[in-house]
């Protein structure tokens, strides 16, 4: 969400929460409703000041995740005497250097670094206490991982196989959104605790938490934006309808278009064409859905801004 609010600016969010004071807090509570009167809950997050490092980390995943493997594969394949079995160990050697940073600069600001608490979700106070993100970041590797053994185990290598890690994990993403938000959609309590909801609680739209947990972890917005991101969900049912919106359009989007890829792959004669469309296609679709996404949220941000002075008029 772009937000220019400051931490300075935030007389609700103090107020309202009071995890945001406590590290010991068991959950997210909702604020009193009383309170919520003047400005909409602010954000005390920014994206404007970090353009060029969301720029050059995702520049970073294209190489890692779409040209080299490509490039490894074409110009190994038919530019090189390697067998075809070195190929492929020389590219799943390589493949994934920025995601295994990623997730291991997760884990240390989690588990094992000093601000670890810090950033871990509201009222979770093991040492082990990942978020749901996280959780899910470590069953894709594990995905993945299988399916590049498995596919580099046999002289000839399996490249239909080995070319189903992008599909893959569109397919664990989508139905992972999917079923929170079918679950969500008909009022379910959460079946265990995911990042800051507790087991029990009423479960929230994938897109919240999928929001919550990088912010606070990635662009180290820590607990702040974590307390900060449950006022502002509790206060504004425009976001809320707008978050739901949002995960239903990027899951039911994912498993479509990975279906499309996976019967390219399984059904096409060329494997090289296969492997090709495997590994760009996705990033076609992500610069798409993202876009449409930017829109729809300035839309959604816009309009709900609107609802909440209307509302405050009338009080």
């Amino acid at each position: 969400m772009n937000s220019t609010e400051t931490s300075s600016t935030r007389t609700v969010a103090a107020d309202c929460n009071p995890t945001s004071r406590s590290s010991n807090s068991t959950a997210v509570l909702p604020p009193d409703p009383s309170q919520l009167t003047g400005e909409l809950p602010p954000l005390p997050y920014t994206l404007h000041t970090r353009k060029l490092s969301i720029l050059f980390f995702w520049t970073m995943m294209l190489i890692d995740s779409c040209l080299m493997p490509i490039a490894l594969y074409v110009g190994l394949w038919y530019g090189t005497s390697l067998s075809h079995n070195h190929v492929f160990t020389i590219s799943t050697a390589l493949f994934g250097g920025v995601a295994i940073w990623e997730y291991t600069l997760r884990t240390w600001h989690l588990a094992l670094g000093k601000t670890s608490l810090w950033n871990r979700p509201l009222g979770n106070d093991k040492k082990w206490g990942f978020d749901a993100f996280h959780w899910c970041f470590t069953g894709i590797w594990v995905v993945l991982a299988t399916e590049l053994i498995v596919g580099t185990i046999p002289r000839e290598p399996i490249i239909r196989l080995l070319a189903m890690p992008p599909a893959s994990v569109m397919f664990f993403m989508g139905f992972a959104m999917l079923y929170n938000d079918f679950l969500y959609a008909r009022h379910h309590a959460a079946p265990f605790r995911i990042s800051s909801v507790p087991k029990g609680k009423p479960i929230r739209p994938s897109v919240y938490t999928i929001v919550e947990d990088i912010v606070a972890v990635d662009g180290a917005g820590g607990r702040t934006f974590r307390s900060a991101w449950n006022e502002r969900y509790l206060a504004s049912p425009i976001l809320t309808d707008l978050l739901w919106r949002l995960g239903v359009f990027w899951a039911i989007g994912a498993i479509v278009v990975a279906t499309a890829i996976t019967g390219v792959v399984m059904g096409i004669r060329s494997r090289l064409v296969g492997y090709i469309v495997a590994w760009v296609v996705p990033w076609i679709w992500v610069a798409v859905w993202t876009g449409v996404t930017v829109g729809w949220v300035r839309a959604g941000l816009r309009r709900e801004r609107e609802v909440w002075e209307e509302q405050m008029e009338k009080q």
